[in-house]
Protein backbone atom coordinates (compact mmCIF):
# COMPACT_ATOMS: atom_id res chain seq x y z
CA UNK A 1 0.00 0.00 0.00
CA UNK A 2 1.45 3.35 -0.90
CA UNK A 3 1.68 6.35 1.31
CA UNK A 4 -1.06 7.92 0.02
CA UNK A 5 -3.38 5.17 0.08
CA UNK A 6 -2.66 4.28 3.40
CA UNK A 7 -3.47 8.19 4.54
CA UNK A 8 -6.56 7.82 2.94
CA UNK A 9 -7.85 4.74 4.77
CA UNK A 10 -6.40 6.16 8.24
CA UNK A 11 -7.06 10.17 8.12
CA UNK A 12 -10.97 9.83 8.41
CA UNK A 13 -10.87 7.24 10.95
CA UNK A 14 -7.75 8.72 13.28
CA UNK A 15 -6.86 12.60 14.95
CA UNK A 16 -4.02 13.36 16.82
CA UNK A 17 -3.52 16.24 19.33
CA UNK A 18 -2.98 17.81 22.84
CA UNK A 19 -4.91 18.02 25.53
CA UNK A 20 -8.55 19.30 24.25
CA UNK A 21 -11.14 21.92 25.40
CA UNK A 22 -14.50 21.05 26.15
CA UNK A 23 -15.28 22.87 22.85
CA UNK A 24 -13.43 20.77 20.92
CA UNK A 25 -14.40 17.32 22.93
CA UNK A 26 -17.88 18.68 21.44
CA UNK A 27 -16.37 19.36 17.94
CA UNK A 28 -14.82 15.94 17.89
CA UNK A 29 -18.70 14.51 18.43
CA UNK A 30 -20.23 16.80 15.86
CA UNK A 31 -17.52 15.29 13.50
CA UNK A 32 -17.96 11.73 14.28
CA UNK A 33 -15.89 10.49 16.69
CA UNK A 34 -16.97 8.86 19.77
CA UNK A 35 -14.13 7.23 20.96
CA UNK A 36 -11.10 8.59 22.77
CA UNK A 37 -7.68 7.33 23.59
CA UNK A 38 -5.92 9.67 26.36
CA UNK A 39 -2.35 8.78 26.93
CA UNK A 40 -2.35 12.36 28.83
CA UNK A 41 -2.51 10.01 32.30
CA UNK A 42 -5.08 13.03 33.37
CA UNK A 43 -8.77 11.60 33.08
CA UNK A 44 -11.65 13.87 30.77
CA UNK A 45 -13.36 13.75 34.26
CA UNK A 46 -11.11 15.24 35.43
CA UNK A 47 -10.24 17.73 33.55
CA UNK A 48 -14.12 18.73 32.88
CA UNK A 49 -16.05 17.33 36.08
CA UNK A 50 -19.36 18.36 34.93
CA UNK A 51 -19.63 17.68 31.52
CA UNK A 52 -21.27 15.09 30.21
CA UNK A 53 -19.01 12.38 29.05
CA UNK A 54 -20.71 9.03 28.63
CA UNK A 55 -21.24 9.26 24.91
CA UNK A 56 -17.85 9.18 24.39
CA UNK A 57 -15.93 5.44 25.12
CA UNK A 58 -12.70 6.31 26.77
CA UNK A 59 -9.69 4.52 26.69
CA UNK A 60 -7.37 6.29 29.69
CA UNK A 61 -3.70 5.12 30.16
CA UNK A 62 -0.60 7.21 31.99
CA UNK A 63 2.48 6.81 31.50
CA UNK A 64 5.29 9.45 30.90
CA UNK A 65 6.60 11.14 28.13
CA UNK A 66 9.93 9.00 27.05
CA UNK A 67 9.57 9.04 23.64
CA UNK A 68 9.43 13.54 23.09
CA UNK A 69 12.83 13.82 24.84
CA UNK A 70 15.00 11.21 23.03
CA UNK A 71 16.59 12.05 19.27
CA UNK A 72 14.53 13.05 16.44
CA UNK A 73 14.03 10.47 13.57
CA UNK A 74 13.38 12.94 10.78
CA UNK A 75 15.43 12.38 7.55
CA UNK A 76 16.96 9.27 8.91
CA UNK A 77 16.77 6.40 5.99
CA UNK A 78 17.32 3.14 8.12
CA UNK A 79 15.70 2.29 11.34
CA UNK A 80 17.94 0.09 12.97
CA UNK A 81 16.96 0.54 16.54
CA UNK A 82 16.48 -2.39 19.14
CA UNK A 83 13.50 -2.88 21.61
CA UNK A 84 16.26 -3.18 24.12
CA UNK A 85 16.24 1.03 24.37
CA UNK A 86 12.89 0.88 25.00
CA UNK A 87 13.06 -1.22 27.60
CA UNK A 88 16.09 -0.41 29.56
CA UNK A 89 14.16 2.91 29.68
CA UNK A 90 10.33 2.17 31.27
CA UNK A 91 9.17 -0.24 33.59
CA UNK A 92 6.92 -3.27 33.31
CA UNK A 93 4.11 -1.14 34.14
CA UNK A 94 4.81 1.44 31.38
CA UNK A 95 5.52 -0.91 29.14
CA UNK A 96 2.07 -2.23 29.92
CA UNK A 97 0.59 0.82 29.85
CA UNK A 98 1.89 1.68 26.43
CA UNK A 99 0.94 -1.78 24.90
CA UNK A 100 -2.94 -1.10 26.33
CA UNK A 101 -3.12 2.06 24.88
CA UNK A 102 -1.88 0.41 21.27
CA UNK A 103 -4.75 -2.57 22.02
CA UNK A 104 -7.27 -0.04 22.46
CA UNK A 105 -6.21 2.31 19.46
CA UNK A 106 -6.24 -0.99 17.47
CA UNK A 107 -9.36 -2.47 18.64
CA UNK A 108 -11.27 1.48 17.55
CA UNK A 109 -9.72 1.13 14.33
CA UNK A 110 -10.47 -2.86 13.73
CA UNK A 111 -14.22 -1.62 14.25
CA UNK A 112 -13.56 1.22 11.88
CA UNK A 113 -14.66 3.83 15.03
CA UNK A 114 -13.41 7.04 14.56
CA UNK A 115 -10.98 7.83 17.06
CA UNK A 116 -9.22 10.60 18.92
CA UNK A 117 -5.59 10.13 20.28
CA UNK A 118 -3.91 13.01 22.86
CA UNK A 119 -1.53 14.11 25.51
CA UNK A 120 -0.86 17.18 27.13
CA UNK A 121 0.75 18.63 23.98
CA UNK A 122 0.37 16.42 20.81
CA UNK A 123 4.43 15.95 20.47
CA UNK A 124 5.11 12.41 22.28
CA UNK A 125 2.97 10.31 23.68
CA UNK A 126 0.02 10.28 21.30
CA UNK A 127 2.04 10.42 18.45
CA UNK A 128 4.05 7.19 19.62
CA UNK A 129 0.84 5.18 20.52
CA UNK A 130 -0.57 6.12 16.85
CA UNK A 131 2.37 5.31 14.77
CA UNK A 132 2.82 2.01 17.07
CA UNK A 133 -0.83 1.13 15.87
CA UNK A 134 -0.38 2.18 12.20
CA UNK A 135 2.49 -0.18 12.18
CA UNK A 136 0.66 -3.19 13.81
CA UNK A 137 -3.10 -2.61 12.43
CA UNK A 138 -2.20 -1.43 8.98
CA UNK A 139 1.18 -3.84 8.51
CA UNK A 140 3.05 -1.11 7.39
CA UNK A 141 6.91 -0.41 7.08
CA UNK A 142 8.03 2.12 9.43
CA UNK A 143 9.12 4.78 6.64
CA UNK A 144 5.39 4.56 5.83
CA UNK A 145 3.36 4.90 9.25
CA UNK A 146 6.67 8.00 9.54
CA UNK A 147 5.18 9.50 6.81
CA UNK A 148 1.28 9.35 7.44
CA UNK A 149 2.01 10.85 11.36
CA UNK A 150 3.85 13.64 10.14
CA UNK A 151 0.90 14.30 7.99
CA UNK A 152 -1.50 13.94 10.76
CA UNK A 153 0.27 15.76 13.39
CA UNK A 154 3.03 18.22 11.86
CA UNK A 155 3.81 18.59 15.67
CA UNK A 156 4.67 15.30 16.41
CA UNK A 157 8.51 14.19 17.04
CA UNK A 158 8.92 10.87 16.29
CA UNK A 159 12.49 9.90 17.59
CA UNK A 160 14.52 6.60 18.17
CA UNK A 161 12.58 5.79 21.61
CA UNK A 162 9.34 6.03 19.57
CA UNK A 163 10.49 3.51 16.93
CA UNK A 164 12.13 1.14 19.87
CA UNK A 165 8.99 0.92 21.60
CA UNK A 166 7.10 -0.05 18.20
CA UNK A 167 9.61 -2.26 17.83
CA UNK A 168 9.36 -3.93 21.01
CA UNK A 169 5.36 -3.99 20.65
CA UNK A 170 6.27 -5.73 17.59
CA UNK A 171 8.32 -8.18 19.16
CA UNK A 172 5.46 -8.64 21.89
CA UNK A 173 2.89 -9.41 19.72
CA UNK A 174 4.26 -12.17 17.52
CA UNK A 175 5.74 -13.57 20.84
Amino acid sequence: MNIDKSLQAIAPLMTISGLPSLNELQGYFRQGIHCFVNVSGIPLVELYPHANLACWHQYEFGFSDIFSADDDINGEQTFDYSPERFIAATTDSQRQQFLTAVTALCYCLKHYQSVHVFCHHGVGRSPAVSFAAICLWWNLPLHQALAIIEKLRPQARLTKMTLSATLWLQQEVSA
